[in-house]
């Protein structure tokens, strides 16, 4: 009889355990099929990768638009010239180029355009743009009103841009454009530094500071513009070109 009692007391401990886990588990059930999915998040990765970039520097070599310090006709006019030479040098792997061979380069553009134009002074956006295309190693967009990210972005991508300017918006002390001329400058951005928000340049027109130069992001933006052929002024469309190289 005592047996019997144990053995049943037995069963029923045993039974008494079963339902108890029995009921956890559907308790667990229970709350995971009513609680709110839980949201998993990870960094994202910044899709701006300019923004995350805050100097670039190309090793763009300077050209002078007058390499050997004449600064009369065409050397005088030349910065759209010298601008394109910088940059075909640039994409042949070039850091430096000698009087030479700047001037040999710079001579064959300004003989193609007084053979399409009749002159080779100030070649605006379109002008410039077919020289690329007819005798540079790389590619060249005209690009209007372009933002300052939107430079950023080429630069980050190594990619020189050519910019068209009202010169006497720079405020270069060391470049003196005449009151009565079409004050029209051309340089080629090189990179720039966000710390201090300014591009670094290699102007041309410089020949004391033009190396590596550098203009505050607003003076140099509010500076660009186009030589417009109606009035024969540098007042045309804010415009740059981009640059990449060909396939």
């Amino acid at each position: 009889m005592k047996k019997s009692v144990i053995y049943l007391f037995a069963i029923f401990i045993v039974a008494v355990a079963a339902a108890e886990f029995l009921l956890i588990k559907i308790i667990d059930m229970k709350m995971d099929v009513s609680a709110e999915p839980v949201e998993l998040s990870f960094p994202k990765k910044n899709s701006n990768a300019v923004e995350e970039v805050k100097k670039v520097v190309l090793s763009v070599p300077y050209i002078s638009e007058a390499p050997r310090g004449i600064w009369s006709e065409p050397w005088v006019n030349g910065c759209e010239e010298a601008s394109i030479a910088m940059v075909e040098k640039y994409y042949l792997g070039r850091e430096s180029v000698s009087i030479e061979e700047a001037e040999s380069f710079m001579q064959i553009l300004f003989d193609a355009q007084d053979l399409l134009y009749g002159s080779n002074r100030n070649a605006d956006s379109v002008r410039v743009a077919r020289l690329i295309s007819d005798y540079a190693s790389f590619n060249g967009v005209i690009k209007d009103n372009p933002t300052l990210e939107e430079i950023k972005n080429e630069l980050w991508q190594n990619h020189p841009v050519i910019a068209f300017h009202y010169g006497f918006a720079l405020q270069n002390k060391n470049i003196l454009f005449l009151a009565t001329g079409s004050s029209y400058h051309n340089t080629v951005i090189i990179g720039y530094d966000d710390a201090t928000r300014e591009f670094i340049v290699n102007d041309s027109g410089d020949e004391i500071d033009g190396q590596n130069h550098r203009y505050s992001y607003d003076l140099f933006m509010n500076s660009l513009r186009d030589y417009d052929f109606s009035d024969n002024k540098a007042d045309g469309p804010a415009r740059v070109i981009f640059t990449s190289p060909k396939n």
